[in-house]
């Protein structure tokens, strides 16, 4: 039985409720208390999101960092390696870039006994240093977990993880989060400006080039010329970094010239997601590239039919034509001919909700991944004592055959 343990968490920013947060949210809040004692540290995070994780009982530590190259990354790595030894933490786990490099080498100068990397994304991009970089730091690794097969497959092509020290553990929801009183639904559309007639096909994803919101722009036209009372929704809120003003002015452009003013929304961050999904009709991701999409595990719990780009590990969660439409990225007609099928066929449409909805409490709810990673955490850790044990069963079994020639 090993005894309670701590671990720490390290990633790069906190400053959005992205995939990555909301994993950590979720792997915090529901870990054994009894059994672990969770860290959280940052290289750049809003006090917000520190207190939100406080409120959970971690203990957080920021580190801040701009560039992961140079003298202040040295200091800030010396740091977190000081910090380890102080708290004696028994397992770091690292996401994102400066967390997988930065990470093992503190903790390996703390000589924290487990090292896990966690990768949450197929790998596009890591420019050709990164990867460098990554490849020469996997030594110090003991454990990466991937949140799909085909991420597994993609960094194990890229000689990104040692497929001998690699595990998958799929994200997970809670499915009871997703029950809406369905009274609620007609006053959430009157509070958008919809009508109760207008059918909602809806999208949760922060802006970003890589979730190709303008497929998703020109297959909204495409359905809307065919079926008019219909209506899009964005959810999801534009990050402040150098590259957001150029894609939302690109993305307003767009819908502009596409003439979907009032049917192509952008709502921003919401905190009523779940509702919003609740009067949905059709949950779409255009995404040029996803590692295991919360997302999408959402819509799927929701018990809405899906229609999402045949990329990472979309096609692991979506059966096709059996929880939804799996489609080729970057193809708007496809895309909206799919969204047309569910809209016209209500019945279809319920089914695919229904089976898809069965799919998350099969194989994707949160306390399967959570005693997942439990169970490895506790795995590694007795793998590393009895490694430890052997080497001092080692050391004084040489000691004594030196003794035993010394006195011979």
């Amino acid at each position: 039985m090993i005894p309670k343990f701590k671990i720490l968490f390290l990633v790069d920013v906190l400053r959005g409720w992205g995939g990555t947060e909301k994993h950590l949210y979720q792997l915090i809040s529901h870990l054994d208390k009894n059994q672990v004692k969770c860290f959280l540290c940052s290289f750049a995070a809003t006090s917000e999101m520190m207190r939100d994780f406080q409120a959970l009982g971690a203990s957080t530590l920021l580190l801040p960092l701009e560039r992961v190259y140079g003298i202040t990354a040295l200091k800030q790595g010396l740091r977190l390696a000081q910090f380890l030894r102080q708290n004696r933490i028994d397992i770091v786990q690292t996401f994102h870039f400066a967390a997988d490099f930065l990470g093992p080498l503190a903790a390996k100068s703390a000589r924290t006994p487990v090292i896990i990397a966690s990768k949450r994304d197929m790998g596009f991009q890591n420019s050709s240093l990164h990867n460098f970089v990554l490849r020469r730091i996997q030594s110090f690794i003991d454990e990466t977990i991937c949140v799909s097969k085909a991420v597994n497959q993609a960094l194990a092509a890229q000689k990104l993880l040692d497929k001998n020290k690699a595990s998958v553990i799929y994200n997970g929801v809670d499915l009871s989060e997703f029950a809406v009183a369905h009274e609620d639904l007609s006053e959430k559309k009157q509070e958008l400006g919809f009508s109760a007639e207008d059918s909602v096909v809806a999208m949760v994803a922060n802006p970003r080039a890589v979730k190709d919101l303008e497929t998703f722009a020109r297959a909204a036209r495409r359905v809307i010329d065919m079926e008019p009372n219909v209506r899009f929704l964005v959810i999801g809120e534009f990050h402040q970094n150098s590259n957001t003003p150029s894609y939302r002015e690109k993305l307003n452009h767009l819908t502009a010239g596409l003439n979907l003013n009032g049917r192509f929304c952008f709502l921003g961050r919401r905190t009523d997601i779940k509702e919003l999904l609740a009067i949905a009709d059709v949950c779409v991701l255009t995404s040029l590239s996803e590692g295991f999409s919360n997302t999408l595990l959402e819509y799927m719990a929701a018990g809405k039919p899906v229609v999402v780009t045949a990329v990472g590990g979309n096609r692991e969660a979506v059966i096709a034509n059996e929880t939804g439409f799996l489609v080729p990225p970057r193809c708007p007609g496809r895309t909206a001919d799919s969204i047309i099928t569910l809209l016209r066929n209500p019945h279809l449409a319920e089914r695919m909700g229904r089976t898809a909805q069965k799919r998350i409490k099969d194989f994707f709810t949160l306390d399967a991944m959570v005693a997942n990673y439990q169970s490895l955490y506790t795995q590694l850790l007795s793998q590393t004592l009895i490694k430890k044990t052997m080497n001092h069963c080692k050391r004084s079994s040489m000691n004594r055959k030196t003794q035993d020639r010394t006195d011979g």
